[in-house]
């Protein structure tokens, strides 16, 4: 059942996210990233060292790629 608990957690913190990511448009490139590692990123990779992502958490990262580089989110 932990995958469960990951899969929520992140849901709930990808929802914070897309609150803060309101303001997108005025950030710049390095402000994307910025904004994107200090969110998600480290704590992600804090709980993908203990268990295997499920494949909805590994669509929204593949999401949240194409934002960054792309400024969209599909």
């Amino acid at each position: 059942r932990p995958i469960l608990l990951i899969g929520s957690m992140y849901k709930i913190i990808t929802i914070i996210l897309a609150l803060r990511l309101k303001r997108v448009l005025f950030l710049s490139l390095s402000g994307r990233i910025t904004l994107i590692n200090f969110d998600l990123s480290s704590l992600l990779m804090y709980f993908f060292t203990f268990y295997k992502a499920p494949n909805k958490v590994l669509k929204n990262i593949t999401i949240q790629r194409n934002f960054l580089w792309t400024g969209c989110d599909e």
